[in-house]
């Protein structure tokens, strides 16, 4: 199935305990390249191939290519240290051993994963130019190798459109630990603004964006205040209201069940 999309990367350094403790998110995601080699020889006896000889997966690499890469990704990723705002590369130093995922998004909305299980990225080089008259984005790369981990794991692959697929059992077997739960930040309630006639019956459907889209729990209860008899909302943000209903301003409320994050709205019922 074709692939439309490339998001979410994310890493998870190994400590000294050969276990990766926290997943992070590496943002600003544009390309993703796999490459995957994998031994396979031909054996020949009796003037012909015999049989063909399977040495695995022989060499596992990945490149990145993303809007950009921040001080503290490349201080995990590299194992620079930070000093006074700069990142300091030393002669000896040597970027420590980390697991990675990406996912690709089929033409179904489906989301194929990756997880690569353990790995070093190398130091990227840096291929600036000039600004011109037309505007020209100027992106970030990074590459590494991955090996084979204790388990002789080196790389998962989970489709969404499996029927057994479960995203926790991912990450487990590529990090050994789940991320934590992305919270809310925003989330809006739309129209905006709703103006009807005051003296007939109606209804309106309200929506919601939670922000980010990918939020680990997006629920919403929905209110309306002021609340007179005969203006209720349904807990899919449903509004209706009766011929009775005053003129006035009505403001409808979206809050977040974790986080307590508020988005509003207006119903104004305009004098007939």
């Amino acid at each position: 199935m074709p692939k439309i999309g490339v998001d979410k990367a994310e890493y998870g350094k190994y400590g000294e305990d050969n276990k990766v403790s926290e997943i992070k998110r590496l943002k600003g995601l544009r390309k993703a390249k796999l490459d995957v080699s994998q031994e396979i020889e031909n054996f020949y006896a009796d003037d012909g191939v015999y049989e063909i000889l399977d040495g695995g997966i022989s060499d596992l690499g990945l490149e990145f290519e993303l809007a950009d890469i921040l001080t503290e990704a490349k201080s995990d990723l590299l194992g620079a240290p930070i000093e006074d705002g700069m990142e300091i590369y030393n002669q000896d130093i040597q970027s420590p051993y980390v697991a990675v995922s990406f996912r690709t998004k089929m033409s179904n909305g489906k989301y194929v994963y990756f997880g690569l299980a353990r790995g070093k990225f190398s130091i990227p080089s840096l291929d600036a130019q000039t600004k011109e008259d037309k505007i020209s984005a100027q992106t970030d790369s990074i590459s590494g190798k991955f090996a084979a981990r204790e388990d002789k794991l080196m790389m998962v692959i989970a489709r969404e459109d499996s029927p057994n697929f479960d995203l926790n059992k991912f990450y487990e077997r590529v990090y050994g630990v789940l991320p934590e739960p992305i919270a809310v930040t925003s989330v809006s309630v739309n129209p905006k603004t709703t103006v009807k006639t005051q003296g007939t019956a109606g209804e309106q459907q309200f929506t919601t964006l939670v922000i980010p889209v990918d939020a680990a729990d997006k629920e919403v209860i929905f209110s309306v205040t002021p609340k007179p008899t005969g203006l209720t909302i349904s807990n899919d943000g449903k509004l209706t209201w009766t011929n009775a209903v005053a003129v006035g301003d009505y403001t409808v409320t979206a809050t977040t069940t974790k986080g307590a994050k508020v988005g509003t709205a207006t119903l104004t019922l305009k004098t007939p």
